[in-house]
């Protein structure tokens, strides 16, 4: 990795990051994205592409600093629609969050969604969601920093939940269907799933 965009916004949380990302790879270039406007954000991701030439990730962490954003995905489809119109190619995005409660680990689990369906709209993104339980940490990104990492390097990017020191890969798993339950589908019919 050698160019990486992070959405982060707190000052002391973007400088917890460079520190602990010196650890891992000193000679990795990072640049921040605050939280602001759509308009402010995608002016700053095509001047950052502009400076820095190709970006091989971008971490979008707003939602470890700002609870809001882990139900409001606006921001998070405002930034991928930026970077297919501003024809970004960065290799891997990852959504990074972690959760209080039971409703927002299924917010975090939707975003999957965004993991399985942008293929067609950024085919040279590969895209995976990393979430976990809040642990109430002082060091927040210290905290993160080796599980983003790991991540990163992964050869395919998975969604994982990272639960009690265990990780755990998010599949699909493939059924087959019979062909008497097929036969019983009619077209135009409602079916709850």
């Amino acid at each position: 990795m050698k160019n990486i965009i992070c959405f982060l916004s707190n000052p002391k949380n973007q400088q917890e990051f460079i520190d602990s990302l010196k650890a891992f790879s000193p000679d990795t270039k990072v640049a921040f994205i605050a939280q602001t406007d759509d308009r402010g954000t995608a002016d700053a991701l095509q001047n950052i592409q502009d400076s820095i030439g190709q970006v091989d990730a971008m971490l979008y962490l707003w939602a470890l600093e700002d609870h809001n954003c882990i139900q409001d995905v606006s921001a998070l489809v405002s930034i991928f629609q930026t970077i297919a119109r501003i024809k970004s190619k960065p290799g891997k995005f990852m959504l990074a969050g972690q959760f209080d409660n039971s409703l927002d680990r299924c917010y975090l689990e939707s975003w999957m969604g965004f993991e399985r369906s942008l293929g067609m709209t950024l085919p040279h993104t590969s895209v995976a969601v990393v979430y976990r339980e809040s642990g109430g940490e002082e060091k927040l990104i210290q905290d993160w920093m080796p599980i983003l990492w790991a991540e990163l390097h992964m050869p395919q990017p998975q969604t994982v939940l990272y639960q009690k020191g265990k990780r755990f890969v998010h599949k699909i798993k493939p059924i087959k269907f019979q062909t008497s339950s097929i036969a019983s589908l009619r077209s135009g019919g409602t079916y709850l799933i």
